[in-house]
């Protein structure tokens, strides 16, 4: 439920609650002041009424027409009866003398209660208390034909809900007062605390983020507009933590980077240097030993500017500075072209490289034609470089899915452990576990791999090969003009 249809149904229960419980109030206080068989009947209440409203203007028409006719105790009597029906009493004043009482009401002195002659002002006078007891009254004055004053009365005892009101009003208004008090501080209560306590804690879980604290979670039970606030502060939580762990983990590579970066060129600059000083000393003093010397110095020069090369290259690749010109290219003319100009480059190594693929016809994917090339490079030369055998075989196959297709190179190299086979895409990684290791190379090279592929928005990852080799496998997705030739 939102907020806004909360605060709205509280609004409503702001008026209706406390008139509800009013009412129940009243209807109890009423029933315990009257009694049940006390309550008005509503349909009686109109029949008396009308009945009396008819006797006072029979009366009121008697003191013009026939005035005397009011001194006559049989008529009185008569005309009693029938108020009395009405639940309604009579009473007669000649001048300052009562001259006629209903029988109900002989036993009260209203004499001194009731208006003098010609005072008399409704809801000014019409009611009174005699005896304890509460009347009302209306009152017609007139002149009989002597020009003696006359009166006449018509009384009668308030309805128990005129009674309880008049008596209890002052009390009714205190309850209601404290009805509505309760009312709204307990719906006011429950509105704030459904809407202040899940802000209070928006605010400590901001201040912990304020604070560096960011291992702690934000509760989102709730389907308002407060949950959607949670929930975009939890996923900003979630996103600063793992914000604040890739820049640990960037800060540990840096460190490590730099670590390695030191050692790898120091090792063929320390070469350099004790070549260069043999020849200095005269250690090579013959052309055979002098042309070794210089040829490796050339060969550490060169490890070094293939290195210093890589590094520039990751480096960009990192800052996505390298633009991609992505093409649609057949990947499997393009694999042979790649295995014939590698089998050229490893010819002298005795080192074998072979394409299998049982495509019938071209297999187009979306790729950079340079910087793939620069994937099966790195991946073949460190496959070569760690290779145990005299008849190495790196074996390349292609694996075709729906959306995308799935390069494999396996080699019959001496393989990776499982524990080391996460790593070894993690730059300066060696799987030969040594940074003293006689194999040459940077280190960088499958870095590197991963970098371009996941730039073409594939994977790449390493699984022990079948024949005890390493296998590599990359995905490279299709062009979408091969999606639609595959899926018709």
């Amino acid at each position: 439920m939102t907020i806004r249809r909360k605060l709205i149904i509280s609004y409503v229960a702001i008026i209706i609650v406390p008139c509800l419980l009013f009412s129940i109030a009243i209807l109890a206080l009423f029933f315990s002041f009257a009694g049940k068989d006390q309550f008005i009947n509503p349909v009686l209440f109109r029949e008396q009424a009308k009945m009396e409203h008819d006797l006072i203007s029979q009366l009121k028409l008697m003191t013009t027409s026939n005035p005397d006719q009011l001194l006559d105790t049989n008529y009185l009597d008569n005309m009693s009866e029938k108020f009395n029906n009405a639940n309604t009493s009579l009473l007669v004043r000649v001048d300052n003398e009562i001259t006629y009482y209903s029988n109900d009401i002989k036993q009260y002195d209203f004499n001194k209660y009731l208006a003098k002659f010609g005072e008399f002002k409704k809801h000014s006078h019409d009611s009174i208390n005699v005896n304890e007891k509460t009347f009302k009254y209306e009152q017609h004055d007139f002149y009989f034909p002597d020009n003696a004053k006359g009166s006449i009365f018509v009384i009668k005892e308030p309805s128990a809900i005129e009674q309880f009101t008049t008596e209890y009003f002052l009390w009714l208004l205190v309850l209601l007062l404290v009805i509505l008090i309760i009312t709204n501080g307990f719906i006011s209560y429950l509105v704030s605390k459904d809407i202040i306590f899940p802000l209070t804690k928006l605010k400590e879980a901001t201040e912990k983020i304020k604070n560096g604290q960011l291992d702690f979670e934000i509760e989102t039970n709730r389907n308002d507009e407060i949950g959607a606030l949670s929930t975009s502060f939890e996923e900003m939580r979630i996103q600063l933590q793992k914000s604040v762990e890739l820049q640990i983990k960037y800060e540990e590579n840096r460190k490590l980077l730099l670590s390695n970066i030191s050692h790898d060129l120091k090792t063929p600059i320390t070469s350099i240097k004790g070549y260069i000083e043999g020849i200095r000393d005269g250690i090579a003093n013959s052309p055979e030993k002098l042309e070794r010397y210089t040829n490796t110095i050339y060969k550490k020069a060169n490890e070094m500017d293939s290195m210093i090369d890589e590094l520039f290259l990751l480096s960009k690749l990192d800052l996505k500075r390298i633009p991609f010109n992505f093409n649609k290219i057949d990947i499997v003319k393009y694999i042979k072209e790649c295995t014939e100009d590698l089998s050229l480059d490893y010819k002298d190594d005795e080192f074998k490289i072979l394409f299998q693929s049982a495509s019938k016809g071209p297999v187009n994917v979306k790729a950079d034609q340079e910087k793939l090339m620069r994937v099966f490079t790195n991946i073949i030369s460190n496959s070569v470089k760690y290779m145990d055998k005299a008849d190495g075989l790196v074996t390349i196959s292609l694996d075709e899915h729906k959306d995308y297709v799935e390069v494999i190179i396996a080699d019959n190299g001496p393989g990776i452990s499982k524990e080391t086979l996460p790593f070894i895409f993690e730059q300066f990684y060696r799987a030969d576990d040594s940074r003293n290791s006689d194999k040459s190379g940077s280190g960088l090279g499958l870095a590197i791999a991963k970098q371009i592929i996941e730039e073409h928005g594939g994977q790449i990852w390493a699984s022990p090969s079948v024949k005890l080799g390493t296998e590599i496998h990359f995905t490279l997705c299709r062009s979408v003009s091969d999606e639609k030739n595959i899926n018709n």
